[in-house]
């Protein structure tokens, strides 16, 4: 790995839902070693397509401490975080759609970049409100009780590319087998 960034994952459940598809979610943990801020970007379903973006929804989990991150949705769908320098952070309930049969093991491929632009505009600016900096050591968030917080299309909500900058690409491989 060229970048000083890591990443584990642990497969939580599988969900069928409206044929073929499925919901696979896991817990993802993640560092980024660099000095400066990463963005992580996890692809939104399995197999991951390479099409263009039409629109950023804002995700906010509730609480004391809330995490705003980035549902970006098209055929190239991306889920969007924003890690601090020397950040360490669980992301649970990380939840994914599958196309295909129920699989024993998955490759989820991840990308960390230093910069996201979507339509030649920076991700952030997409945003209804400014992206959490996930930073510290050991932070733990629970992504699957988020909520809309609000969102922005394309114009004609036309499907353009998302382009991650000095970006890093990792496949982490997760085995059913090592579920709890």
């Amino acid at each position: 790995m060229s970048e000083a960034t890591l990443a584990s994952a642990r497969f939580v459940r599988f969900a069928r839902q409206r044929p073929p598809s499925a919901a696979l979610v896991f817990d993802l943990t993640v560092q980024n070693e660099s000095r400066g801020p990463r963005w992580l970007l996890v692809p939104m379903q399995l197999p991951s397509d390479e099409g263009g973006v039409f629109a950023v929804e804002s995700m906010k989990t509730p609480g004391e401490h809330p995490t705003l991150f980035a549902r970006v949705l098209g055929r190239g769908g991306r889920l969007a975080f924003r890690l601090g320098g020397g950040a360490s952070v669980t992301l649970h309930n990380v939840a994914l759609t599958w196309w295909g049969d129920e699989p024993s093991e998955i490759d989820l491929p991840l990308e960390f970049a230093a910069s996201v632009t979507l339509e030649g505009t920076d991700l952030e600016h997409w945003f209804a409100e400014k992206a959490t900096v996930l930073s510290g050591k050991g932070l733990s968030v629970d992504i699957g009780v988020a909520q809309l917080a609000g969102s922005k299309t394309t114009e004609g909500r036309e499907a353009l590319p998302l382009t991650a900058v000095r970006s890093t690409a990792i496949t982490v491989r997760v085995s059913r087998d090592a579920h709890d």
